[in-house]
């Protein structure tokens, strides 16, 4: 492909078995004999899934003043990381590897657990921000993200305050939820996305039908706190809008269990958002994230998004499951985007300022 294009460069990076040397990518290979897939197998070693990182490639890069290419990758992760240490990925150019007895499983694996795209399609993710007031701060925000954002994978959704059934009968309330979307729509880097809680519901389904009817505006929403039937509610949803789904502890152990629920999550590629704080600020263990991240790759859900406290100061734990998982991991943040009770955009650009730089704190 590079002799083709007679413009290229090709970059080996002394990391065997996704870095964990070659003597140990033999023992993986042996474990993979017994039965484990090969992210399972640098686990049993001792080591993250993939231990690799880019920073001798991007200076390599740099020294050839090379900024801007087109990665022959199918791994996202690795688009997001080149671009955020300065090289623009323009363009992904997949490569395409026909599956035989041998291979199938290992690709299979690839798929699913390193959200590996062999097809040529995005596997974007997302940075959610909720409590946004107007239009002013809307555009305060986009220029920011406009300024900063180097990654063409990720996606900022923005939200004013979350929605319930006692909103949906108050009009200044849709005026200004319309005038937030109307706002953010305007610009490419934002999208703009309904929390909506179930919480004061009696009839879940009716209060899609009344978003749907009555605020047409929508396109993306979140569904917090569904009560019950929740494939049910989520098959209505999918129908109508593009869908984040928050799920808790108590979800997460019924759920996954249902073979229906977890087919039509795959199949609709619905992110996961691992939600116990539900907008109350509360932090998990990166050891809790972890097991539950772990639970759904080995369900087939490799859309995960993570919440909980998150905020500019406070992001360590989720670069560390980044880091760990080597997958692009959405994000979400309400309180921890507060001062004094209201939005702060100045807090609200560190938030995704630190998040873009992955900057630990």
């Amino acid at each position: 492909m590079i002799a083709d294009s007679k413009n290229g460069l090709f970059i080996y990076m002394r990391q065997e078995g996704r870095g964990i040397g070659l003597y140990e990518k033999i023992k993986a290979y042996k474990l993979q004999d017994e039965g484990f897939d090969t992210h399972e197998a640098n686990i049993q070693l001792g080591y993250k899934p993939d231990n690799r990182d880019y920073l001798v490639a991007v200076e390599i890069l740099k020294n050839l003043n090379i900024k801007q290419i087109h990665l022959m990758t199918n791994n996202p992760s690795k688009i997001s990381e080149i671009s955020r240490l300065g090289v623009e990925v323009v363009k992904q150019i997949s490569l395409i590897t026909e599956t035989n007895s041998y291979n199938q499983g290992y690709i299979k694996t690839k798929k699913i657990k390193f959200r590996h795209s062999f097809n040529g399609q995005e596997n974007n993710y997302f940075i959610g921000i909720n409590g946004i007031e107007n239009s002013s701060q809307v555009e305060e925000l986009a220029n920011f993200v406009k300024e900063n954002k180097k990654d063409s994978l990720l996606k900022i959704y923005v939200s004013n305050d979350t929605l319930d059934l006692n909103s949906l009968g108050d009009k200044s309330v849709i005026s200004q939820t319309h005038e937030v979307f109307n706002a953010v729509e305007k610009y490419n880097d934002l999208i703009p996305m309904l929390h909506y809680s179930f919480k004061h519901s009696t009839d879940q389904l009716e209060d899609l039908r009344i978003i749907k009817e009555e605020m047409s505006f929508v396109k993306y929403i979140q569904l917090d706190d569904i009560k019950k039937s929740h494939l049910e509610i989520l098959k209505y949803a999918v129908d109508n809008f593009s869908v984040v789904l928050p799920m808790t502890d108590n979800d997460i152990n019924s759920l996954l269990e249902n073979k229906n629920f977890v087919d039509f999550v795959i199949s609709n590629k619905v992110p996961i958002l691992l939600d116990n704080s539900l907008g109350k600020g509360v932090r998990e263990t990166s050891d809790k994230y972890k097991e539950k991240i772990l639970k759904f790759l080995n369900k087939g859900i490799n859309n995960i998004a993570l919440a909980g406290g998150f905020n500019p100061g406070y992001l360590d734990t989720y670069f560390e499951m980044v880091d760990y998982f080597k997958i692009n991991l959405s994000i979400d943040a309400a309180s921890g985007l507060q001062t004094e009770g209201k939005f702060d955009v100045d807090k609200t650009k560190r938030y995704i300022g630190n998040i873009m730089a992955k900057k630990y704190l």
